[in-house]
């Protein structure tokens, strides 16, 4: 399954999202336009052991990609502390 999106006219790959949407078997572009998918995807990566296997800028394109907005992380401390609400169930 394909897992790269189109983003600004070029294609967009990142390792952490092809990753997350193998898990979820599903394509990249549903892990950003699924409210469900997006949520399981973030809440995912807050809980995810060993941040540190991908670097800093890879785990901030990542974010930035599902939530479609400029997100930099200067820590894997701040990444955790960052996606915290996302871990939360909504009942």
């Amino acid at each position: 399954m394909e897992s790269s999106s189109r983003k600004g006219g070029k294609i967009f790959r990142n390792e952490l999202i092809e990753e997350l949407a193998k898990s979820q078997q599903t394509y990249a572009d549903n892990l950003r336009r699924q409210p469900e998918r997006k949520w399981a995807a973030l809440g995912q990566m807050c809980s995810y052991r060993g941040k540190d296997r991908y670097p800093l800028k890879t785990w901030s394109e990542a974010v930035s990609f599902l939530l479609g907005c400029p997100i930099r992380f200067e820590s894997y401390e701040q990444i955790e502390d960052s996606l915290k609400p996302f871990q939360l169930t909504v009942r």
